[in-house]
C-alpha cells in the first residue's frame, strides 16, 4: 500500500487531516492507485504565488499546482 504524507504549512484555515487522509485515500483507491504514493503540501497564498511564479512564470496565488515524480515516457 503507498503512503499518504500531508505537511500543513498553513494557518488560515482549519483543516481535519485525519479526514482529510481518509478522503485522499477512498479517492486513491476508487481510481485504483492504491499503491502510489500521494503528497499533499498547503502552504498560504504568499507561498502559493512563489511557487506558481517559480514553477509557471505567473506571478500571482492559485489554487492547485501539481508536479508528476514519474516522468512520462
Amino acid at each position: 500500500m503507498g503512503e499518504i504524507y500531508i505537511e500543513n504549512n498553513q494557518n488560515d484555515l482549519k483543516i481535519d487531516l485525519g479526514r482529510l487522509r481518509s478522503t485522499l485515500a477512498k479517492i486513491r483507491q476508487h481510481i485504483g492507485y492504491e499503491t502510489y504514493d500521494v503528497s499533499l503540501f498547503l502552504i498560504g497564498d504568499k507561498e502559493m504565488k512563489e511557487a506558481n511564479l517559480e514553477s509557471r512564470g505567473i506571478n500571482d496565488p492559485t489554487d492547485i499546482l501539481s508536479f508528476p515524480t514519474i516522468e512520462a515516457v
